[in-house]
């Protein structure tokens, strides 16, 4: 499957048919903060075979980068990744042990270009802030992501926005602080209208406190 990255992507599909696992098998690999070696899978995640009563063993996921600026390459390159014609493949392997009844997984750069040993460098913890991604549930409580220091959607926030912790009181009092040392620099060069705006911003956070 192939998706073209950009601001909004949406995918469309009738109930059941997989959005929701693309979503997750993405997830799995990508998972901010958390260690390949945590990735977990239950019994039930391996294809089961209705017709000849026999359960896979082996779980493969594979995500292929392609296209990628001279900023994604640099910082690959700078965590010591080596990126081959604009485009880096992660693949994940998961195999079950049925004498233990757990699942081995791996998460490795994978080298197309390198036939001997396709198999690279470990994909770690370090390298997923150069992909960020997250995955919200749309059920989820959104009093509960935003206080939960776990939550997902908690650290979307953190991550874009410093402030977003600090109590609302204080970041008006911060941005009331800003727009006065913008007027103070600027007063003699900004147009009345914009000055008479931020004034009027001001006010209505002066107003809030």
């Amino acid at each position: 499957m192939k998706l073209d990255s950009s601001k909004i992507t949406v995918l469309v599909g009738e109930n059941s048919i997989g959005k929701t696992n693309i979503l997750m098998a993405i997830y799995k690999i990508l998972k901010m903060d958390e260690s390949p070696q945590r990735i977990d899978f239950s019994i039930d995640d391996f294809y089961y075979d209705e017709t000849t009563k026999e359960r896979s063993d082996e779980i493969i996921i594979q995500l292929n980068f392609a296209e990628l600026d001279d900023n994604d390459i640099s910082a690959f390159l700078w965590g010591g990744i080596n990126v081959s014609d604009n485009g880096l493949s992660i693949r994940l392997i998961a195999k079950f042990e049925e004498e233990n009844s757990d699942t081995n997984v791996e998460v490795l750069f994978y080298r197309e270009d390198d036939k001997e040993d396709p198999t690279g460098e470990k994909f770690q913890t370090k390298y997923k802030r150069f992909i960020p991604f997250y995955y919200i549930n749309a059920y989820r409580d959104i009093w509960k992501e935003t206080e939960d220091s776990r939550g997902d959607l908690k650290q979307i926030f953190k991550d874009h926005n410093k402030n977003f912790l600090k109590p609302l009181n204080i970041q008006r009092k911060r941005c009331i602080g800003n727009i006065d040392i913008y007027l103070k620099d600027n007063n003699e060069t900004e147009i009345k209208e914009v000055i008479e705006a931020l004034k009027d911003i001001q006010g209505n956070l002066q107003d809030q406190i």
